[in-house]
């Protein structure tokens, strides 16, 4: 997604043309068109794609550390500010808001750099 309220976000979208050298039309999964009458569907830079991050079993996070949160039906990266009983506190930098989430709703974050997942440390 491109616009400001979307940024720090990521969601599953399908590739559906190649428009230009270096943009791609995609259909997305969870977000629908303004009036709701199907999946939105956009132009984007190669540089706003990435694929889906594998999957790393996690039991619990720590304080300040990386994670994405499922919010809003797509993925939202922040940081672990705290935890009250099964809940996590997330604070998401680019939007200024703290939210809890059940483990289930987090996983850890990854970044694609280089053709490749790392995992990026806090410092």
């Amino acid at each position: 997604m491109t616009e400001e309220d979307f940024k720090g976000s990521f969601y599953a979208a399908k590739i559906t043309s190649k428009d230009g050298s270096s943009q791609f039309k995609v259909k997305y999964e969870t977000i629908l068109k303004e009036d709701e009458s199907g999946p939105l569907e956009e132009v984007v830079n190669t540089n706003q794609l990435r694929p889906v991050p594998p999957q790393v079993p996690k039991n619990f996070f720590s304080l300040h550390e990386l994670a994405d949160a499922y919010d809003h039906d797509g993925w939202w990266a922040g940081i672990i500010c705290g935890k009250f009983q099964s809940k996590y506190f997330m604070y998401f930098p680019t939007t200024g808001e703290e939210k809890s989430f059940p483990l289930e709703k987090l996983r850890i974050h990854q970044e694609w750099f280089n053709g490749e997942w790392t995992y990026p440390r806090r410092g």
